[in-house]
């Protein structure tokens, strides 16, 4: 079977490693002319490394020496910094695996090298901008500069902004803001290392968050203190006369100086050293009931169907699982590729459901404060997220393929 991918991310490649691990041959299509990785932090995970772990030699060892090595997260006060509680990091001992956070542009570069190395095709300058799943030929893509390519499937990650989404609904798809917003950005390690009221952000692996009303500050140093990077998420305060989303949106450093304006002094100190930021309009869509399109080989995954707020923690891990039920499916039933991708839905809608909730939960919690409005409720911290780290979603399609499969034939 012939698999075509398009996008290029993690989500992307995370799949292009699953098929090829179920023996699958794999092409994938990169809109952007050369290598590039979108910059920030990306976490990972045990719900999605134990798949990872199990579909590519070395690949989690490799993402692991890249990661923040620091034993917790601290949850901290916004106005004096104080520890509220501790998330611990490294869970191996209760799901096999750690929780990994580190440079986007590192696992990207890994995720691509070892995709290639699986013997995964990936074409550059490739932007697909019309999608065909029709009659008897092929489902097959075209690109901006006229190239054609097919395959047997047809698997789209190609993200929020989702050219095949609007495909499978007929129509175009807007995106609908969520009125929050974050602002991301990044200071060397030496530079915090130089100022005595900003050296133990670096002084080796940190990770904190800072609580506060209506607002969350997450600041993680990596690679022994040489890179620190952070997200701030807050309501969105601007009135746009067109919704705008994306990683290249620049900010105004001033404007984050103004929004943490009487926040602990550390942490104000260490936003001040940035030098330029980026500011991302976070966006929903309408959840869908279907991710195929009418003719049933063509699919859509990961944030292209089902978009999860950056407090969930599960972005990139729930391509993940997408990839691996879409890949286990297709091996169980190669010939019919329309109902494996139906069962495929079955599956999955449920689960994205369950964790786009819970991240919006998340958010809501950590931006709460108690009666006094001082500081957020001591029981409101935690990561909820733990909650899915047992799952495995191999297994899980393992356990309810047959059913589903049976169910829809029979209702077809």
């Amino acid at each position: 079977m012939h698999v075509l991918v398009v996008g290029g991310g993690i989500g992307d490649l995370s799949a292009a490693i699953a098929f090829r691990h179920h023996g699958f041959e794999v092409t994938v299509l990169e809109a952007s002319s050369e290598f590039r990785s979108l910059g920030g932090v990306l976490g990972f995970t045990p719900n999605g490394t134990r798949l990872l772990d199990r579909w590519c030699l070395n690949l989690v060892q490799e993402m692991h020496e890249v990661a923040c090595q620091a034993d917790v997260f601290s949850m901290r006060h916004w106005e004096d910094g104080r520890v509220l509680a501790e998330e611990k990091l490294d869970l191996a001992d209760i799901y096999g695996y750690r929780v990994l956070v580190g440079a986007r542009a590192s696992y990207h570069r890994l995720f691509l090298d070892h995709a290639i190395g699986l013997g995964a095709k990936v074409i550059f300058g490739a932007r697909v901008v019309s999608f065909h799943d029709k009659g008897d030929a092929k489902p097959s893509v075209v690109t901006e500069n006229g190239d054609k390519y097919d395959a047997d499937v047809v698997v789209c990650f190609d993200g929020i902004k989702s050219l095949a989404r609007e495909y499978i609904l007929g129509c175009a798809a807007p995106p609908i803001p969520s009125g929050f917003s974050c602002y991301r950005g990044y200071v060397s390690g030496t530079t915090l290392a130089a100022d005595p009221e900003t050296a133990w952000l670096v002084d080796g692996d940190k990770g904190n968050f800072w609580l506060g009303d209506d607002c969350h500050v997450n600041g993680c140093s990596f690679l022994g203190g040489k890179d620190w990077y952070y997200i701030i998420t807050r309501p969105t305060i601007e009135v746009l006369s067109e919704v705008t989303e994306g990683y290249f949106a620049p900010g105004r450093v001033e404007d984050v100086l103004d929004l943490v304006e009487g926040w602990d002094p550390r942490l104000v100190a260490a936003l001040a050293k940035t030098e330029e930021c980026l500011d991302w309009q976070i966006c929903h869509r309408p959840r869908l009931s279907s991710w195929t399109s009418k003719r049933g080989r063509l699919i859509i995954a990961g944030d292209a169907a089902h978009p999860v707020s950056p407090t969930s923690g599960q972005g990139a891990t729930q391509a993940i699982e997408d990839a691996a039920v879409i890949a286990y499916c297709l091996r169980q039933e190669s010939i019919n590729v329309a109902l494996a991708l139906k069962v495929v839905e079955a599956i999955r809608i449920g689960r994205a459901a369950a964790v786009y909730e819970m991240g919006e939960q998340q958010r809501n919690e950590w931006h709460r404060k108690d009666a006094t409005g001082r500081e957020c409720a001591k029981d409101k911290v935690g990561m909820k997220s733990k909650d899915f780290f047992p799952f495995d979603a191999e297994q899980d399609a393992a356990e309810r393929f047959e059913r589903f499969g049976a169910e829809l034939k029979a209702d077809s």
